[in-house]
């Protein structure tokens, strides 16, 4: 969790209009106040993207959203994270406490709409009233659930190249200082979505990492859950730098167990 800061409030420079204020200041407080409540933070997102979007139509002024979330001081794919959370639990009229327990197994609804696109709808129609209905108390039903959300997603949808989406955001990120205007814009959505792309691998590969090792560490369930929790949480760096320990840790594990078998044989 963060530590909780002196807020600094932008109220004396208006951002576009009061409303608009109001939200930058509330999710900037939210926010440095931890990370406990994701979803109300993707509301504030989504609210705060629709306010800029009806003044931008209103007045013509050059604010963007973009610029509106860095007032926040919440990383732009962070942020965009939390929205398309928050807005997928809308659209899909799931509980919140529904929603969080089923990312905490890996079945992230906002993640799998992604992957999906337009084919969303018509994919999960069929599990939705199981999803609304959901026991979060029931473990089994929890797991049976994400499990059967997970195979909503092709595996070559779902398995890009972790070594190419790196060189594709590394060749994004070289492009973008020489661009401007739209062309700004774009590179810069395509940078979120490799991230998001990115950042999503290495949960995966992380889950069936932590999976494998979670009885050499003696870790039960719930402690193998928390770690995952946590580490999704993390920014992509982070993700990354963890994900590269554990892989090395578990290499080594490996390593040990090929030697003791061999010197058994």
């Amino acid at each position: 969790m963060k530590a909780i800061h002196s807020i600094s409030p932008v109220a004396e420079e208006i951002i576009g209009n009061e409303t608009i204020t109001n939200l930058v200041n509330d999710t900037r407080s939210l926010w440095q106040s931890g990370l406990d409540n994701r979803l109300k933070l993707g509301e504030k997102f989504s609210q705060l993207y629709h306010a800029v979007e009806r003044y931008k139509k209103s007045t013509k002024t050059g604010l963007t959203y973009a610029g509106a979330v860095a007032k926040t001081t919440v990383p732009r794919g962070t942020a965009e994270r939390l929205r398309e959370m928050w807005e997928t639990k809308e659209e899909c009229s799931v509980p919140a406490d529904t929603f969080l327990v089923l990312c905490e197994e890996g079945a992230n609804l906002a993640a799998i709409k992604a992957k999906l696109g337009t084919a969303f709808k018509g994919a999960i129609s069929t599990l939705l009233p199981k999803i609304q209905s959901l026991d979060t108390t029931d473990a089994k039903a929890v797991t049976a659930l994400a499990t059967d959300l997970g195979k909503l997603v092709p595996k070559s949808a779902g398995e890009a190249d972790l070594a190419e989406l790196e060189t594709q955001l590394s060749d994004l990120t070289g492009q973008l200082p020489k661009s401007s205007g739209e062309e700004a814009a774009t590179i810069a959505e395509e940078m979120h979505q490799t991230r998001e792309q990115i950042g999503l691998l290495y949960v995966d590969r992380m889950k069936a990492l932590v999976t494998a090792l979670a009885p050499f560490l003696e870790w039960p369930d719930e402690r193998a859950k928390e770690y995952m929790k946590a580490f999704a949480s993390q920014t992509l760096s982070q993700r990354a730098r963890l994900y590269k320990e554990a892989a090395k840790f578990a290499k080594t594990a490996a390593t040990g167990l090929a030697i003791t078998t061999t010197a058994a044989a």
